[in-house]
C-alpha cells in the first residue's frame, strides 16, 4: 500500500504530464513540488531517527551507541563498526551516557566569586562549589553553587535580626525608642540612665550610640569647703597663739613675786 507522500506525489506529476496542461501552471505548480519533496525527505530522515534505540543517536544514516558518562566519542559508528568512544581527561566530565564530541569543562570555584571547592571533579561528576565563610550563595547550577556574595553589614542604628548563612543573606532592623547598636548586635541595648547612677548626661544617646554620663558639678560645695578650711585654720592658729600669750602672761605673773621674794631676802642678809 503506497503512503500518502507517495500518492500525492504521483498526482503532481499526472497533472504536470497532462497535455492540455499549460506552462503557466507548471511554473505554479513548481515550488509546490518541490515543497513535498522536502517533507518526503524529512518524513523519511525522522523515521530513520526514531527508529534507533533509546541509547542510540542517529547520524550519517545509521543508529550508534551512545558512550557511557566519563567518556566521549571519538568517532562516529559505521555499518561495519561501533562507535569509538575516549575517556575525559583533565578537568572535564560527562554525567551522562551521550554522544558529544567534548566532554564539558569542570566547573572552577572563584574565590573572588565568593566560591571554595567542597567536591573534586570527576570524569563522571562535576566540581561541587559552596560558598566562603561570611558569604551566601546568589546562583546555583544543580547542587553546585555558581555565585556568592558577602554578607550585607548592618548599619549603627541596626541590630542583626537573622545570621547569614550560606543560603541567605544578614537580615537587619532598626533600633526601637531609646535603645541603640553599634550594627554588629544580635539586639539593641537600652540606652544608661545616667540619672538613675546619680550621674548628669553628658550626651543624649541616640540610636547609633550610648548616653554619655559625667559627674555633677560640685563647684559651690567645693569653695564653701575652701572656705570652711580656711576658717577652721585661721580660727584654729588663732587659739594656740592666744593660749600662747596667755600662758606667757600667767608665767610671767608668777615670776614677778618670786623676784620680788629674792629681792627681800638678799637685803635682809646685807642688813
Amino acid at each position: 500500500m503506497s503512503s500518502f507522500s507517495d500518492q500525492v506525489q504521483f498526482l503532481i506529476i499526472y497533472q504536470i504530464m497532462r497535455p492540455q496542461q499549460s506552462f503557466k501552471g507548471f511554473s505554479i505548480i513548481l515550488p509546490f513540488l518541490f515543497l513535498v519533496k522536502m517533507l518526503i525527505i524529512l518524513q523519511s530522515f525522522t523515521k530513520k531517527a526514531f527508529a534507533c534505540e533509546p541509547a542510540e543517536y542517529y547520524i550519517q544514516g545509521n543508529c550508534c551507541p551512545v558512550c557511557s558518562a566519563g567518556s566521549r566519542v571519538y568517532k562516529h559508528c559505521t555499518e561495519d563498526f561501533n562507535t569509538v568512544c575516549v575517556p575525559c581527561v583533565g578537568d572535564t566530565y560527562t554525567d551522562r551516557p551521550d554522544h558529544l564530541l567534548k566532554c564539558w569543562t569542570c566547573q572552577n570555584c572563584d574565590k573572588g566569586l565568593g566560591l571554595m571547592k567542597i567536591q573534586e571533579c570527576t570524569p563522571t561528576s562535576d566540581t561541587v562549589c559552596s560558598v566562603l565563610p561570611g558569604y551566601f550563595c546568589k546562583e546555583y547550577s544543580g547542587s553546585s553553587c555558581t555565585t556568592g556574595k558577602k554578607h550585607q553589614s548592618c548599619s549603627p542604628g541596626q541590630f542583626i535580626s537573622r545570621k547569614g548563612n550560606a543560603e541567605e543573606d544578614t537580615q537587619c532592623e532598626g533600633c526601637p525608642e531609646n535603645t541603640y547598636s553599634n550594627g554588629t548586635l544580635n539586639e539593641c541595648k537600652r540606652h544608661t540612665n545616667c540619672k538613675s547612677l546619680g550621674l548628669k548626661e553628658k550626651n543624649r544617646g541616640t540610636h547609633a550610640m550610648d548616653a554619655e554620663c559625667t559627674e555633677h558639678s560640685n563647684t559651690v560645695a567645693i569653695v564653701i569647703g575652701v572656705i570652711y578650711l580656711a576658717l577652721t585654720l585661721i580660727i584654729g592658729v588663732f587659739i594656740i597663739l592666744k593660749r600662747k600669750k596667755l600662758q606667757e602672761g600667767l608665767h610671767n605673773l608668777l615670776r614677778k613675786p618670786q623676784q620680788e621674794t629674792n629681792q627681800a631676802r638678799v637685803g635682809k642678809f646685807y642688813d
